[in-house]
């Protein structure tokens, strides 16, 4: 366990120090960072480490800070400071075995104050969310440990993002005779809304956090208009899994106990797939599904007799 423990230990906090300094550098030099081709290098060097009883190569925000305000420009300052570190560590040790742990903490600190960015706090007051993440982040690492901290933010980081995808906002559309296309009745209050069609946008994946939310958005639509069908836009929704799926079948079966036709449009390929597999494109019917909204509200209407 403890060996698991450290692994995970040495994988949080080297995946997010090594980038963030990477990151720092690149925002103030100008230039990219590709983060997946920092952790395949990161990934190589620790491989080579382990096989010659290394330690865990990871980058350093602290180290990173010295070496720029020192003038490093390329990697060949970093193969002069292993050298010097050798060198160090055989002949030199003696020097430094009575030095203080608070004059290394002073030169970390004195490092890593460049780092720290006092106007960016202004930021947060724009997301109270945001900030709360931030203090809880900050508090873990500075009362509990580094480590900790880094989980913390890792797991208030999901957590928000479950929370924002919880509330996929769920949109009534309606007809803009100008462009002669349906757009967002919250976004454009003169384009008319079609008699006995209640026609919708969902923007953003359609999963297991904001199912109930699709469903009770659409329903709540149906019992105030009284439509005789449904047009439903999933051109946004980029993921779908198994319970997205499960509440398309269920608010088709409910829908169809009141007489009310589902439609849907634009649905992805991978989804369609999805519900041809599970069996919901089949309850849904292959014939109810369009490329585009006008076409489903003109197949609807031909359906209504209109």
């Amino acid at each position: 366990m403890s060996i698991i423990l450290g692994s995970l230990a040495i994988l949080f906090i080297g995946f997010s120090e090594s980038l963030a300094a990477a990151k720092e550098e690149g925002s103030k030099y100008d230039y990219e960072i590709d983060a997946s081709q920092e952790m395949v290098a990161q990934g190589m060097a620790n491989v080579a480490s382990g096989f010659l009883g290394g330690y865990a190569v990871e980058g350093s925000l602290s180290k990173t800070a010295v070496a720029d305000m020192a003038g490093q420009k390329t990697q060949l300052a970093s193969l002069i400071s292993a050298g010097l570190i050798l060198i160090t560590i055989l002949f030199l040790t003696e020097f430094f075995t009575t030095l203080p742990n608070a004059v290394l903490g002073a030169v970390v600190i004195d490092a890593g104050i460049s780092l720290v960015k006092i106007k960016e706090f202004q930021h947060y007051r724009l997301s109270r969310r945001d900030f709360a993440a931030f203090l809880a982040t900050a508090f873990v690492v500075f009362f509990i440990c580094v480590l900790a901290g880094v989980v913390a933010g890792v797991l208030l980081s999901l957590l928000l993002l479950i929370v924002s995808a919880s509330r996929t906002p769920v949109r009534r559309m309606a007809f803009d005779k100008e462009n002669n296309v349906y757009v967002h009745t919250e976004h454009h209050p003169e384009a008319e809304l079609t008699p006995g069609i209640v026609v919708v946008g969902i923007h953003g994946p359609l999963f297991f956090a904001d199912a109930d939310n699709f469903r009770k958005s659409v329903m709540e639509m149906v019992e105030e208009e009284r439509p005789h069908s449904v047009v439903i836009d999933l051109s946004a929704v980029i993921m779908m899994d198994m319970d997205g799926d499960k509440i398309l079948t269920k608010l088709t079966r409910e829908l169809g106990k009141k007489k009310v036709q589902v439609l849907l449009v634009n649905v992805g390929s991978d989804n369609l797939e999805l519900m041809r597999k599970t069996g919901t494109l089949e309850k849904i019917g292959p014939q109810n599904i369009y490329r585009t909204v006008r076409a489903a509200v003109s197949a609807a209407r031909n359906a209504a007799g209109e």
